[in-house]
């Protein structure tokens, strides 16, 4: 099992492409999970859910959920809440869409799991939060912790902050199997006082092997918009290995951001959104 883990693409088509044959130098992909938000701020929305889609078609399963930016450009959330930069943003993204491209972003879950979608496995896959998958942030301990409660596998990815880490969880004192309620709507912690948190940075190349013991949330951070200080294309690469351990491996890839820089010149899109793909903030 070889699946490329995406995250808030935002119509950089460039990243893209790269972060696609980034994760196929590995092999050959069995599947791409994406996290939303594949439109907005960026130049090419069109040609990014092309790209999933003709990935789908040469026997890529993709997995996506929706990102609010992905609501937003289909009109199903309001761009209100949206700041200045944002909102236009959008507005152009809107204007843009192809009904093909609008088709598929409607038709976007805002959540997956292995009940769903089997080759899941031990998965969750949400945007924002377990608990509000479009807009809340997975920015803090509090938040991530409250999250296990709300999930029925012991894993979750999400996306939103822009931003490669991961929250793992360890019971103190304990080795085996983490402990579960049985019950199809989540698993049972006792708090924070039992739990032994760890927030940390993906860098690239950094693998993490997941234990029977540890719970994680994970956050591939961006594709098309980093906001961690970086500016090359961000994603994770799970692999099951023949003996069944899982890894997640954590990418950095460079890309062209002048021509996608000069792309959303000429598309009009806000001077803040365009000199940010650079600085990675």
């Amino acid at each position: 099992m070889r699946c490329a883990i995406i995250s808030d693409i935002h119509g950089n088509f460039d990243a893209l492409e790269r972060v696609i044959v980034d994760a196929m130098s590995f092999g050959s992909l069995d599947a791409i999970w994406c996290l939303g938000d594949i439109v907005g701020y960026g130049p090419n929305p069109n040609e990014c859910v092309r790209e999933l889609r003709e990935c789908e078609a040469g026997g890529t399963a993709v997995h996506a959920v929706a990102g609010n930016h992905d609501r937003a450009a289909t009109g199903k959330i309001s761009i209100a809440g949206f700041n200045p930069d944002a909102a236009t943003a959008a507005r152009w993204t809107i204007k843009s869409l192809t009904p093909e491209t609008r088709g598929y972003l409607d038709g976007l879950p805002e959540r997956l799991d292995g009940d769903a979608v089997p080759s899941l496995g031990d998965f969750t896959l949400v945007h924002g939060t377990p608990h509000d998958p479009v807009w809340d942030y997975m920015d803090s301990e509090v938040v991530a912790l409250a999250s296990l409660a709300e999930i029925g596998t012991p894993h979750c990815i999400v996306g939103h902050t822009h931003r490669a880490e991961y929250y793992a969880f360890r019971p103190k004192g304990h080795s085996g199997q983490l402990p579960s309620t049985g019950h199809d709507d989540g698993y049972d912690d006792d708090g924070p006082a039992s739990t032994q948190i760890s927030v940390s940075a993906f860098d690239h190349g950094t693998i993490v092997d997941l234990e029977p013991d540890v719970r994680l949330i994970a956050n591939p951070g961006s594709v098309g918009q980093p906001r961690d200080g970086l500016s090359s294309a961000s994603y994770l690469l799970l692999e099951t290995t023949g003996g069944g351990q899982t890894r997640l491996q954590a990418r950095r890839v460079e890309y062209n951001i002048d021509d996608v820089q000069r792309k959303m010149r000429e598309a009009g899109l806000p001077a803040r959104l365009i000199a940010r793909l650079r600085h990675g903030r």
